[in-house]
């Protein structure tokens, strides 16, 4: 049935492109495709969702095609779905609002492969709290070019796993490069000061 859904989203999505390409509106049109969530079938959580916020679950698609592009390109800049609404802002010509926290992706499409290892990329899991209450149950977690971090707010207890590893939901590597735990454990309490509650 997954792979049915697949098929059908990518036929609807070949048909869009098609009309837009033989109205002539892509030749001034660019198009960005993302998602809301990825989907896990390895390490052990096999769903679109997830607490342990396991790299299959947050790992999402985004392709921008600008007008006129014949080559394809890799942006290597970590970032998340902050970067979105900067991006498509940018790419209209309109400036970012000061409220808005993510960075415009555009500086990135021209220089393939380039900004490895740059950029962080946050993400939360929040479903348990409720609405009329500061969050405080959940986890939120960080990623940069090479590691994930995940915290989680019952227990502030964090784990840190290589992205080669991300998949497997109970990799805790913190003993292996405490330097770089503490180091996006800081980006977190950054990103979300009034989430993350420092220990003592």
């Amino acid at each position: 049935v997954y792979d049915e859904f697949i098929v059908t989203a990518d036929r609807a999505f070949g048909a869009f492109m098609a009309e837009l390409e033989n109205s002539g509106k892509l030749r001034d049109t660019t198009v960005i495709v993302s998602a809301d969530h990825g989907e896990s079938f390895e390490g052990g959580v096999y769903q679109h969702r997830s607490a342990y916020q396991t790299r299959p679950v947050i790992h999402i698609p985004l392709i921008v095609r600008t007008p006129g592009q014949q080559d394809s390109r890799r942006v290597a800049f970590t970032a998340d779905q902050t970067a979105l609404a900067p991006t498509i802002l940018e790419l209209g010509g309109r400036p970012k609002p000061d409220w808005m926290r993510g960075q415009s992706l555009v500086g990135w499409l021209n220089r393939d492969g380039q900004g490895e290892g740059q950029g962080l990329a946050f993400c939360q899991y929040l479903e348990r709290n409720s609405v009329f209450k500061p969050p405080r149950h959940g986890t939120v977690g960080v990623i940069d070019g090479q590691y994930q971090y995940v915290l989680d707010l019952d227990t502030q207890k964090g784990a840190l796993r290589p992205l080669s590893e991300a998949q497997i939901w109970n990799l805790d590597r913190t003993a292996d490069n405490p330097a770089r735990a503490e180091a996006l454990r800081t980006a977190l309490h950054s990103r979300f000061p009034d989430l993350v509650q420092k220990t003592t």
